[in-house]
């Protein structure tokens, strides 16, 4: 039996990507001070520079964080010198802030209710009205394109008072876990998504990345995906 080495030129060519981590805008400088990423400075062994240019990153609205995706991929372009390639990273889950807050602050104010004692009366009541605020907000967004699903979701926030039961807010809970992760078709406003691919599209990069496939399909974006890069 003959054993053959394979040549290194045998081997398929592997391409590298690097999405840094975020610190102070992604600026490359501060990240190797305090993560160990200082990759302006990794050209050499990157193929493809995928900066996790993310709205998480970024306080204020949405528009605010428009404005940021476009300067900071610029500089980005800039402190790697364009030796390599440089796809600007967005995250769709992150574009939503305002979509999702209320629903968060939903299950967070239920799941501390269920912890307070039966005597805090005035701790459950503030609790409460919180959840009703919080609905106000999620309602407005769900009637219009799920009237069943906001129809159903009203009665179990109509159910939650000051003494409701670990019951009634597990099934509350329940019914928002559920939304979190089947939104309606059109509950979320898929224009964010093509707002930062336009966005990111000022600063001239490469490429754009969007993460991740699974997000993507949870929150019905594919179709404005195809239609953001079928230009």
């Amino acid at each position: 039996m003959q054993h053959r080495c394979g040549r290194l030129t045998d081997v398929p060519k592997l391409q590298i990507s690097f999405a840094s981590c975020p610190y102070d805008r992604l600026n490359p400088i501060m990240s190797g001070r305090f993560i160990g990423q200082q990759w302006d400075e990794w050209a050499p062994w990157i193929s493809i520079f995928m900066p996790m240019t993310y709205r998480s990153h970024f306080a204020g609205s949405f528009d605010a964080y428009l404005d940021h995706l476009t300067e900071t991929t610029a500089r980005q372009l800039e402190w790697i010198s364009r030796e390599k390639p440089l796809y600007a990273g967005i995250a769709t889950t992150y574009l939503f802030r305002e979509e999702w807050q209320p629903v968060d602050d939903i299950r967070d104010r239920a799941t501390e209710l269920k912890t307070l004692e039966a005597n805090d009366a005035s701790g459950r009541a503030s609790k409460v009205k919180a959840i009703r605020e919080s609905y106000d907000a999620v309602r407005a967004r769900l009637k219009p394109v799920a009237p069943d699903r906001e129809r159903e979701l009203s009665r179990r926030i109509e159910a939650i008072s000051p003494d409701a039961t670990t019951v009634a807010l597990d099934e509350l809970l329940k019914l928002i876990a559920q939304l979190r992760n089947d939104p309606p078709p059109g509950y979320l406003p898929a224009e964010k998504l093509t707002r930062a691919i336009e966005a990111a599209r000022k600063a001239r990069p490469d490429g754009i990345v969007i993460f991740v496939a699974g997000s993507l399909t949870r929150e019905k974006l594919w179709p404005t995906l195809e239609a953001a890069f079928r230009k």
